[in-house]
């Protein structure tokens, strides 16, 4: 595999990892919300981390109830 092949695996790995972080700080900060469009935001966010998309971008290896069960609670800890 050549050099150039390489970076371009991890240019993709990193922007897999920018998309997971901003759909999570986006959940915790939608969690629990009383607006209706901001609870329908959170509930397409869980079924991004249920979807495809988030099974290709951590390899399959991430339990997604795990990652929606520790956002709950940091949304929660934040509302205190």
């Amino acid at each position: 595999m050549t050099d150039e092949r390489l970076i371009n695996i991890d240019s993709y790995q990193l922007l897999a990892n920018a998309i997971i972080k901003c759909a999570a700080n986006d959940y915790v900060a939608m969690y629990g919300a009383k607006n209706d469009a901001a609870k329908r935001s959170a509930e397409k966010i869980e079924y991004f981390f249920y979807g495809d998309e988030f099974a290709l971008f951590t390899g399959g290896n991430i339990d997604p109830d795990y990652i929606i069960k520790n956002l709950r609670l940091k949304a929660k800890r934040r509302k205190k």
